[in-house]
């Protein structure tokens, strides 16, 4: 694993200079959602990076905000809504809207059915929920008129044409 994949697990984030270096893993990096379901699963785990062991472990500092039950099934059910097909698809605003309030109502059925079981504090499920839906849709709003697609074609055109500048400046250099 290279050091910039590492940044990116650990941070969330892909580094600038690895999107210059390897545009397609910045692709596959934007239309991904699986670093957004990890960041969620790290902050209702309270979960912390450590860096002596080099991998995530229980925050001491703070209590999970639902336990492992609960993190496994909004996995499954956030994987249905948050895939590469409706990333790349091209969705209007209120189809964005209707598919996180769908995958939200699925949610708090399932909470309310099995809330004690998941361990979730009353006080916390607004919290949850909110961090949930937030993230959900601003995932979803890549789609919104074809969004995630004209911006990997925009930011594809642009690193071709820089990359085309520089191999005529390079040979114009050598005589």
């Amino acid at each position: 694993m290279t050091v910039e994949m590492k940044e990116v697990e650990s941070t969330g984030f892909m580094p600038l200079s690895s999107v210059s270096q390897q545009h397609g893993d910045y692709l596959r990096f934007r239309i991904d959602p699986s670093p957004v379901l990890k960041r969620l699963q790290r902050l209702i785990g309270a979960k912390e990076w450590d860096a002596k062991s080099s991998r995530w472990v229980q925050d001491i500092s703070r209590e999970p905000m639902a336990n492992d039950a609960f993190i496994n099934d909004l996995m499954f059910v956030l994987e249905g809504y948050m895939n590469h097909n409706i990333i790349m698809g091209n969705l209007k605003s209120e189809e964005a809207h209707k598919i996180t309030n769908n995958m939200m109502q699925s949610i708090i059925i399932m909470v309310a059915m099995r809330g004690k079981d998941y361990g979730i504090h009353p006080a916390k499920r607004s919290v949850i929920m909110n961090m949930i839906d937030d993230s959900v849709f601003i995932t979803l709003t890549r789609a919104v008129n074809d969004g995630q697609r004209m911006h990997d074609d925009m930011n594809f055109r642009q690193t071709q044409h820089s990359m085309g500048r520089s191999a005529q400046m390079d040979g114009q250099g050598k005589t």
